[in-house]
């Protein structure tokens, strides 16, 4: 990864506004580093090199609806597949559109690789796999119930929908890498993984009881131990703290506590990324609220370990505004499988000189690297459009699409 280091930032760089990282001083001076009274070095190098070529802007022929980005062609690329409805002119029929297509960044052009009329309307468009081959598919998922839909190569095949109704869940994915999704629903304090039944509904797999005294908000994926399985973090909400339980895969597929931690913090957002550059995600927790009578909003950035839990504070920002709190966006920009962090907050909290909101961040032992995206960008989707293994990081407003390309180096 190449980054641009930017000037070290200053604790207290606008009103109310707070930036700590793991190596930050107390105020005492440093004549020997040229480091500010936080610690974080003040220099900038002689030559920075870019970690982004520059940006693509495709045209769309029609406002996109409700839109997900995978290979659903298998050509290691991702597409972009909407559902939308098409109204003809005055007498008001409706055709319910799912259109799969290709993103060419070079031209840049759209390709429509696949249309159909489905009769329904797509609101929670998810991906995932539903019928065990290489083709990923998609799920609609309802406040009550989930649709199987398997993308072939001529059409879409829509299985009946399958009743959830009482379990809140999250979203698919194949941790046990048979090419068939799993959901992990939550049930009061109970946790129940239900495993796909090639187009013919769900099926329980296991069931986890969670810590009584907290509720498990939300279960993350990723890989701890390098042996390409999945790993699942869950988040528990206290009503003063917030729980990191990391449950390890076995070779079957079965899951197992392996590390437990807590923050003194109820957190609302919670997002996996690597912060510190160690191929390792960490946690970063934050509040987004902003009300009378609550603390104000605040995000604190805890070191993944290679044991699953996590360690020492890499970041910590705070501020006093009125409009929310920090927002992490992650994007895979090198291709290691590993996202890295792009940071949302205001100018003056990341550092007074920035133009834009949005900034690459990354913690080097007591420096914060930073570099803001163009000002005009703001992300929506990460995905990988030219088949590179590195995410461009994406914005579709209107009828545009801009994609940010990474060097991938």
């Amino acid at each position: 990864m190449r980054w641009w280091m930017l000037a070290g930032l200053l604790a207290g760089c606008g009103p109310g506004v707070t930036v700590t990282g793991s190596g930050g001083s107390d105020g005492g001076e440093d004549d020997s580093t040229g480091a500010d009274e936080t610690g974080m070095s003040a220099d900038l190098p002689p030559q920075a090199p870019e970690p982004f070529e520059g940006a693509r802007l495709v045209e769309l022929e029609v406002p996109l609806g409700y839109h997900v980005f995978g290979d659903f062609d298998g050509d290691g690329a991702d597409d972009l597949l909407s559902s939308y409805e098409f109204v003809f002119g005055e007498t008001g029929f409706s055709q319910y559109l799912f259109e799969l297509q290709r993103i060419d960044l070079e031209a840049p052009s759209l390709e429509s690789l696949l249309q159909r009329d489905v009769g329904f309307l797509a609101r929670g468009l998810v991906t995932g796999w539903v019928d065990g081959d290489d083709r990923l598919d998609l799920l609609n998922v309802g406040t009550t119930s989930i649709t199987q839909i398997a993308v072939r190569a001529d059409d879409f095949e829509i299985a009946p929908s399958s009743d959830v109704s009482g379990t809140r869940l999250g979203r698919p994915v194949d941790y046990d890498g048979d090419h068939r999704s799993e959901y992990v629903g939550i049930y009061q304090a109970t946790i129940r993984i239900f495993a796909v039944d090639l187009m013919g509904g769900w099926s329980e797999v296991q069931v986890l009881d969670f810590e009584a005294d907290c509720t498990p908000t939300g279960a993350y994926w990723h890989e701890l131990s390098g042996d390409g399985r999945l790993d699942m973090l869950v988040v528990g909400r206290c009503s003063d703290r917030t729980t990191l339980t990391t449950y390890a895969q076995a070779a079957d597929g079965s899951l197992s506590i392996v590390a437990e931690g807590e923050l003194g913090l109820a957190v609302d957002r919670v997002d996996l990324a690597d912060f510190d550059d160690d191929g390792r995600l960490d946690v970063a927790l934050g509040t987004s609220r902003y009300e009378a009578g609550l603390p104000d909003p605040e995000t604190t950035v805890l070191a993944g370990l290679p044991d699953g839990s996590f360690g020492e504070e890499l970041l910590h920002l705070s501020t006093t505004a009125d409009f929310g709190a920090v927002a992490v966006f992650p994007a895979d920009l090198d291709g290691d499988g590993v996202a890295e962090p792009l940071v949302w907050s205001y100018q003056d909290v990341l550092d007074p000189a920035l133009e834009s909101e949005w900034a690459l961040v990354r913690v080097d032992g007591d420096e914060l690297v930073v570099h803001p995206l163009p000002s005009e960008l703001s992300p929506t989707h990460a995905a990988d459009l030219d088949g590179d293994g590195c995410e461009e990081v994406i914005e579709i407003s209107g009828l545009q699409l801009r994609a940010l390309v990474p060097s991938c180096e």
